[in-house]
């Protein structure tokens, strides 16, 4: 096996033990289904970038980013809050973490989450987008997975207003 020699960071390593590199997903187009999935996530993955292009969806139902392991997406758990700029609204939330507080059915989302491992199984978000009525979105927040991370989904909170426009895609590392 190639290893690193860095002598001035005193350390030889393998290749790959250090930094497997950056990964990207294949784009999804947002114009059908209630919610885009992004499965097989490998387990060496400490950090995930979810990425937004003008999205639409068919109602006003809170969009979502939900995490999920080998047994499914977890939609419980999460402590994570969403503000509005301007506005000065906020909004706490345990299903998910939030893209937004409500928006219109005519409203597209574009923007960028980064979701990191804090240790184990605990995974911390933060992010934010904008949509084109003029508000911006900033969401934080964490939740313990209970197991290794295999998912990323992107949905809506009552899971039946459906994605119009769009698309979505992450990076992984």
């Amino acid at each position: 096996m190639t290893a690193i020699v860095d002598g001035s960071l005193g350390f030889t390593a393998p290749i790959g033990a250090i930094y497997n590199g950056l990964q990207q997903a294949t784009v999804q187009n947002s114009t059908s289904g209630t919610s885009i999935t992004f499965t097989n996530i490998p387990s060496w993955v400490k950090r995930v970038t979810v990425m937004l292009s003008a999205v639409q969806t068919s109602g006003t139902s809170q969009q979502q980013i939900r995490l999920g392991t080998s047994g499914g997406i977890v939609s419980s758990g999460y402590a994570s809050a969403v503000s509005q700029i301007p506005g000065n609204t906020a909004s706490a939330v345990t299903t998910g973490f939030p893209l937004s507080i409500t928006t219109g059915s005519s409203d597209s989302k574009s923007g960028l989450y980064i979701i990191s491992n804090l240790s184990g199984n605990v995974w911390s978000l933060a992010g934010g987008n904008s949509i084109t009525s003029g508000y911006t979105f900033q969401t934080f927040g964490t939740v313990n997975l209970g197991a290794l991370l295999t998912q990323v989904q992107i949905t809506t909170a009552n899971g039946t207003d459906t994605f119009t426009a769009g698309s979505i895609n992450i990076l992984y590392e």
